[in-house]
C-alpha cells in the first residue's frame, strides 16, 4: 500500500500554472526527495499535499483515504506532519515548553486547562523522548530565541514528530544552515524510523543523495524525471534543466 498517491495534481493561480498534472506514488517507509530549480512548483506541491492549498484538478490519497478536500488539521489527525521553510516556533517559550505544547495538541488534554500539565506522565515521557532523540535535552529550559538556527530547525522537526505521524513533509530542512549544522540535521533525519515515510524538498544535492531512496524532479510545475539517486543524477533532462547542462 502506498503512503501517498497524488494523481494529476494541478494548481493554477489565475493564468499561471504552478503545478501541472503531477502524479506521485510514495511507498510506505520510502524517503522521497522533491528537487528542482527555484520556481519549479515544489513548495506549491507541498502545500497541496498538506492541505494549505486546494488543487485546481487532481486527487490526493493518503493510504486508502481520499484527502483531497481535507483541511490541514484533518490531515494532521490522520498522521501527516510537516515543517516549513521558515521556523514556526514560539520564540519566548523554552524548548521543553514548545515540545510540550506540540504533544498536548495531539491529545484531549489541551482542553483540561485546570490540570497542571506536569501531571500527565505520558505527555512528559514523550517530551523527554523527543528531547533525547533530537539532542536537545541540554537545551530544555533555554528559550527558543536563544537557540542557533540549526537548533531551531532540529526543534521544529521534533515538533512535527510529536504526534507520531506516519508521513512527514520536510520543506528545505537544511536551508540557511552552516555545513556543520547541515551534517547534524541530515544525520538526525537519516536516523528517523522507517515507520515514518518522508517527503523532502531539499536544495542541497549532497543531502538529497544521502537521504533519498527515490527522487522526483520538477521543472515548470511538471515532473520531468523520477528514479533512484543514480538514475536521476545521470538523466540527461535533469543535467540539462537542473544542473544547467554541466557534466
Amino acid at each position: 500500500m502506498d503512503a501517498l498517491r497524488v494523481e494529476g495534481l494541478t494548481r493554477r493561480f489565475g493564468g499561471v500554472v504552478a503545478v501541472h498534472r503531477v502524479s506521485l506514488d510514495v511507498a510506505e517507509g520510502e524517503r522521497r526527495a522533491i528537487i528542482g530549480p527555484n520556481g519549479a512548483g515544489k513548495t506549491t506541491l507541498f502545500n497541496l499535499v498538506a492541505g494549505k492549498l486546494s488543487p485546481s484538478e487532481g486527487t490526493i490519497r493518503y493510504r486508502d483515504t481520499d484527502i483531497t478536500g481535507f483541511a490541514p488539521h484533518q490531515r494532521a489527525r490522520l498522521g501527516i506532519g510537516r515543517t516549513f521553510q521558515r521556523t514556526n516556533l514560539f520564540p519566548s517559550l523554552s524548548v521543553c515548553e514548545n515540545i510540550r505544547l506540540a504533544v498536548l495538541a495531539q491529545t484531549d488534554r489541551a482542553r483540561r486547562i485546570l490540570v497542571p500539565v506536569e501531571r500527565f506522565a505520558d505527555v512528559e515521557d514523550r517530551v523527554d523522548e523527543l528531547l533525547d532523540d533530537f539532542a536537545l535535552a541540554h537545551r530544555a529550559t533555554t528559550e527558543v530565541h536563544e537557540l542557533s538556527y540549526g537548533e531551531q530547525r532540529q526543534l521544529e522537526i521534533a515538533l512535527a514528530l510529536a504526534g507520531r505521524p506516519s508521513l512527514l513533509l520536510l520543506d528545505e530542512p537544511t536551508a540557511g544552515m552552516s555545513p556543520a549544522e547541515t551534517s547534524s540535521i541530515t544525520e538526525i533525519i537519516a536516523g528517523l524510523p522507517r515507520e515514518v515515510t518522508l517527503l523532502v524538498i531539499e536544495h542541497d544535492m549532497e543531502v538529497v543523495f544521502t537521504l533519498a531512496d527515490r527522487i522526483s524532479v520538477l521543472h515548470h510545475g511538471e515532473v520531468i524525471a523520477e528514479g533512484t539517486p543514480v538514475e536521476v543524477r545521470d538523466d540527461p533532462n535533469v543535467v540539462e534543466v537542473y544542473f544547467g547542462g554541466a557534466g
